[in-house]
């Protein structure tokens, strides 16, 4: 893959990511987590699709930590309150990673 498109993943990457966490904004959003996380999703693919494995991982992983500090309950840290969401959570986002790549 030329640099060109793993640089253009990478921009697609970390845009996409802070455009979704800005749109979103923990105090101001209300959507439910499911659509939170289709969003995130679809700019993973797209950063798989323009840069590669390596920009597409970087932004599942990063989609995963985003979604649980910003999205879950209790809002603003690491821990997710709803157990049976973890795991739906988990498992939406790992199956992320290999639909990416």
């Amino acid at each position: 893959m030329p640099p060109r498109r793993r640089i253009a993943g990478w921009v697609v990457a970390g845009g996409g990511l802070a455009v979704l966490t800005a749109l979103f904004h923990w105090p101001a959003a209300d959507s439910d987590l499911s659509t939170i996380m289709l969003l995130y999703l679809s700019v993973t693919v797209a950063a798989a699709t323009v840069g590669g494995f390596g920009p597409g991982l970087a932004t599942a992983v990063a989609s995963v930590a985003i979604v649980t500090f910003a999205f879950t309950h209790p809002r603003g840290s690491g821990a997710v309150e709803d157990p049976r969401r973890r795991f739906v959570e988990m498992w939406a986002e790992g199956g992320r990673g290999g639909a990416a790549a």
